[in-house]
């Protein structure tokens, strides 16, 4: 119901933040180059973080996701993810998988989570350890996502595609289907900065045909990517669809976008959303992620050298 009313509010060009993910912690015992965690020492404190989800479904949010750094790593996870109105919205959540025990599993199904998302980015324990930058990352990861399973969790194996591993997404889809998961998430890597390599309009296809052939047939992961759901469907989520919390408070368009637009513990989160909706919109051909626009990148490159993201995007 909240989905369709929410197509509806879009088609009258009433943009509504259907997906709300909060950085809820800094805490992770990885330490991946790719991670867009915000700056700052401290976390959001729990009554925060619960008034903010409120605010967020008043708004019309339907999706909350926690997110980097481990969420298992936050003391009060069990209470947030049980205090979201499950009537209102599901609740979905990240984890490099280090802390996942049967026991946490079971209490994550009890809590009301929706899914489980668990990354791995390699099919070769060495290579996913790497981007992790923990030893053993990867037996921790594929255990997480057992535990899952096992504590009957809709469980999500992640990964980014990129030009550099775009020849392994065959082989980790294969390992998805091997651990019996429900869907295989496949998101494109965003650039940082201007130069950054992103996937190629054939690499581009590639994950397409992927998908469209894995949803065809009846047995094995969906495949979600945003290649798709953001590319041929509804194009770029960032302040249309989707609105990005900081661990600090801060409040972006997506979590790979460093600009703020506003701070939830001065500012209310339906003004910020109203300020964010202003920003330019860029399009380049098939490119469909901002952060993949040369014109956003442009912007970005205007960021004080040395300062840690979010930026304040008025001060640019």
């Amino acid at each position: 119901k909240r989905l369709l009313n929410a197509e509806v509010q879009h088609a009258l060009g009433r943009r509504v933040p259907e997906t709300v993910s909060f950085e809820i912690t800094r805490q992770c015992k990885c330490n991946c180059d790719h991670c867009v965690i915000s700056g700052g020492e401290e976390d959001l404190d729990t009554e925060t973080v619960k008034k903010t989800i409120d605010d967020a479904l008043d708004m019309g949010a339907f999706i909350i996701i926690f997110t980097e750094g481990d969420p298992l790593l936050r003391e009060d996870i069990f209470e947030l993810i049980e205090y979201v109105d499950k009537e209102r919205a599901i609740v979905n959540m990240y984890t490099p998988g280090t802390d996942m025990n049967p026991q946490t599993a079971r209490k994550l199904k009890e809590a009301g989570l929706h899914n489980l998302l668990v990354s791995i980015y390699s099919t070769n324990p060495e290579k996913h350890n790497a981007v992790r930058r923990l030893e053993g990352a990867f037996d921790m990861a594929t255990a997480a996502i057992k535990y899952g399973l096992d504590a009957d969790l809709l469980v999500t194996m992640c990964t980014h595609a990129s030009p550099k591993n775009m020849d392994e997404l065959p082989q980790l889809y294969a390992l998805a289907t091997e651990m019996g998961v429900s869907e295989f998430s496949i998101w494109e890597s965003a650039p940082k900065k201007k130069g950054d390599a992103i996937i190629s309009s054939e690499d581009r296809e590639k994950v397409l045909e992927m998908h469209h052939k894995a949803n065809s047939t009846e047995t094995g992961p969906r495949i979600f990517t945003n290649s798709y759901f953001e590319g041929e469907m509804l194009g770029c989520m960032a302040a249309q669809r989707w609105m990005h919390i900081c661990v600090d408070g801060s409040v972006k368009p997506c979590p790979y976008i460093p600009f703020s637009f506003g701070n939830i513990q001065d500012q209310q989160l339906r003004d910020i959303w109203k300020n964010m909706k202003k920003a330019p919109r860029f399009e380049s051909g098939d490119v469909f992620c901002q952060m993949q626009m040369p014109q956003y990148l442009e912007l970005v490159e205007k960021i004080p050298d040395g300062t840690v993201p979010p930026y304040p995007f008025d001060k640019i």
